[in-house]
């Protein structure tokens, strides 16, 4: 019963906070995209314009909200705007105190701050609230996240013409150019072996010298050596028949001569 009387205690004292915050509009009064830090408490919103940087504390106090804090506990927010009508002497419940929430301006969702209200700064274009509540459930204003990059349209893509479809057919020879093709082919092979053929008949020629022919002078003077040497022969042949003669002929006469003295 008494747990009961305190979960009882703590709603009445949350409708009685929400009861005394002013109830603003939920994009009206919200920073531009982008700029300054957008102050929610309950469904009221504000906006502290040059408050990005700043800590929490004085984003609230900077666009009208007052702050009470724990007296034992500098720094933890008790009464807001002052609500609940509750004393501040003590840390009020976890099942009914102001949580601190706080959006970064670009992911558009909220996040449940670890830090206290004068430790938590904001960003340009961000957002913080104070909900009063178990600190399970987020504001109810939703924050406008960075405005989206341009989508940039995807350069159409070149047309492109395939090879085949743009390539002309070319008309097929016909039989008259293919006759004169082939003749003019055989042509230049029959060319190609005659001066091969020439080629090789004239390094033959190259590595096997021809004799080189007597001229005129020495061809006289070869027969006048013949001559000579042919005169010569007659002359020795004819000395030598007539040594013959003489030797047999004087042999005979002293034969003679011998027969006659006997």
């Amino acid at each position: 019963m008494r747990r009961l009387a305190q979960l009882l205690a703590a709603t009445l004292l949350g409708v009685a906070a929400v009861a005394v915050i002013p109830v603003g509009s939920a994009s009206a009064a919200a920073c531009s995209r982008g700029t300054g830090v957008s102050v929610v408490v309950g469904n009221g919103v504000r906006c502290d314009a040059g408050g990005a940087g700043q800590s929490s504390d004085q984003n609230f106090t900077g666009v009208g909200h007052s702050l009470t804090y724990v007296s034992s506990e500098p720094g933890f927010v008790c009464q807001v705007d002052s609500a609940p009508s509750s004393d501040c002497v003590k840390t009020p419940s976890q099942s009914a105190y102001w949580a601190l929430w706080w959006s970064d301006g670009t992911s558009g969702s909220w996040t449940y701050s670890s830090r206290g209200v004068k430790s938590l700064k904001v960003p340009a274009g961000g957002y913080v609230a104070l909900v009063f509540g178990n600190g399970k459930s987020a504001p109810g204003v939703k924050p406008v996240s960075a405005a989206p990059a341009p989508t940039k349209k995807p350069a159409p893509a070149p047309t492109r013409t395939s090879a085949a479809a743009s390539a002309k057919p070319t008309p097929s020879a016909s039989p008259s150019t293919v006759a004169e093709k082939k003749a003019d082919e055989k042509k230049a092979d029959d060319t190609k072996k005659a001066t091969a053929k020439a080629e090789r008949t004239a390094a033959a020629a190259t590595e096997t010298p021809t004799p080189a022919e007597p001229t005129a002078n020495e061809a006289d003077i070869e027969n006048a050596s013949e001559s000579s040497q042919s005169a010569g022969t007659l002359w020795a042949g004819g000395a030598i028949a007539l040594a013959l003669l003489a030797g047999t002929g004087g042999l005979w006469w002293r034969r003679k001569l011998s027969g006659g003295a006997s």
